[in-house]
């Protein structure tokens, strides 16, 4: 069902997989394993990224991201997906689509 007055009901093919990864939303649970990956990447982070500085923050703050990104992704307000590699399920990237303009299906990817 698509109704551009109403992006909640659009629906989006979720997970997206291939043979050696799976992107999804983030979900509650996946704090720790976000402040994993931002911890073990946090110099390469802070070199580029506008939100990485001072330190990687807590497990807790990464869950509570987490809640809030997949409340955002359910309300199609951002899409941000996680991607875990199929063997391990360790979570190797994060990427997404934001800003939307639904009727003309266009967004910014980051």
């Amino acid at each position: 069902m698509t109704d551009d007055n109403n992006p909640v009901l659009i629906d989006i093919d979720i997970p997206i997989e291939t043979a050696r990864l799976y992107l999804r939303p983030l979900q509650a649970g996946d704090g720790a394993a976000l402040n994993d990956a931002k911890r073990e990447t946090w110099d390469q982070l802070v070199q580029w990224m506008d939100w990485a500085f001072g330190d990687p923050g807590t497990v807790d703050e990464d869950e509570a991201f987490a809640r809030d990104k997949h409340a955002r992704f359910l309300l199609r307000e951002d899409l941000l997906l996680a991607g875990f590699c199929q063997e391990t399920d360790r979570l190797i990237l994060m990427t997404g689509l934001h800003r939307f303009c639904w009727r003309k299906r266009v967004s910014e990817t980051g």
